[in-house]
């Protein structure tokens, strides 16, 4: 599907052409490799995380945890020499991924890139702080993305 900025004369609904062709993405496609080796050289590589991990971003941070009762990992995104993450999965692994509430914390507030072989689940609120430079790149090599309804109670207690 190609979406265009446009109008339909309709109350300025957004248009866009189904016959339009398609833009390929994909592994063929896509550099993703440059992305790995700056998280490798530069920034963070993680080899043997397990489907299901979870990753909430936070001001200049990051926190991962591989299983609901398991340690929370923190790193900060601005002691590195590139904000390059890159999470090695399994092409069928998922990762899920938010910010932290609000009332916990700052959103992200340095530019950074997360990459991984399988599907990405945003599940809540990708906060940025105003006016901070902060903005999140992501890409799956193999998987999809999803963008799950925000939860109507909170799975994730504190980080």
């Amino acid at each position: 599907m190609h979406i265009r900025s446009g109008t339909t004369g309709r109350d300025n609904d957004p248009w866009f052409n189904l016959g339009a062709d398609s833009i390929p993405f994909g592994a063929d496609n896509v550099n993703w490799q440059s992305t790995y080796y700056a998280a490798v050289e530069s920034g963070l590589c993680f080899d043997s995380m397990p489907s299901g991990t979870r990753v909430i971003l936070e001001s200049d941070s990051i926190h991962l945890r591989e299983t609901p009762a398991g340690p929370v990992l923190s790193y900060y995104l601005s002691d590195l020499s590139e904000p390059v993450v890159w999470i090695d999965n399994a092409s069928s692994d998922d990762i899920y991924i938010r910010s932290i509430p609000p009332d916990s914390g700052s959103g992200i507030t340095v530019p950074v890139t997360l990459g991984c072989n399988g599907n990405v689940y945003i599940m809540g609120d990708i906060r940025y702080e105003p006016l901070s430079g902060g903005m999140l790149g992501l890409i799956s090599v193999y998987g999809d993305m999803f963008i799950a309804d925000t939860p109507l109670y909170e799975p994730w207690e504190g980080i």
